[in-house]
């Protein structure tokens, strides 16, 4: 099968992240998967005073994430990105920086996702 745009993108240019789904229950469990991904930062938005809160794009092919046992119905508002994790031998093993989706959007051949952090 030929790999999407977006797929040959992020082998050409992406990196690694965690993305992360809390669950429902408290305290929360999670559910976290290593995929390569491409983002960028897109500006910011000011919160108070000085105060500034980064926003990001971040685009996952849909191939490779369908390769993940992520949910489901694939990213989803308030679900984590980690950019630039710390991974040992295929395991995220914290650092990084969090961001939270705030607007998943589904393409046919990936997610396209606006996160802030």
């Amino acid at each position: 099968m030929a790999r999407s745009r977006e797929a040959r993108m992020i082998d050409r240019r992406g990196a690694l992240v965690v993305l992360r789904r809390p669950s429902s229950t408290i305290p929360p469990t999670f559910t976290d998967v290593i995929v390569k991904a491409f983002w960028m930062e897109t500006g910011s938005d000011t919160l108070a005073g000085n105060a500034a809160q980064r926003k990001f794009s971040v685009i996952i092919a849909a191939d490779t994430l369908a390769e993940t046992a992520f949910p489901a119905g694939g990213p989803a508002k308030g679900d984590h990105v980690i950019i630039k994790p710390t991974i040992n031998n295929g395991v995220w093993t914290g650092g990084g920086q969090m961001l939270t989706v705030d607007g998943p959007g589904e393409r046919p051949t990936g997610w396209w996702m606006e996160a802030k952090g």
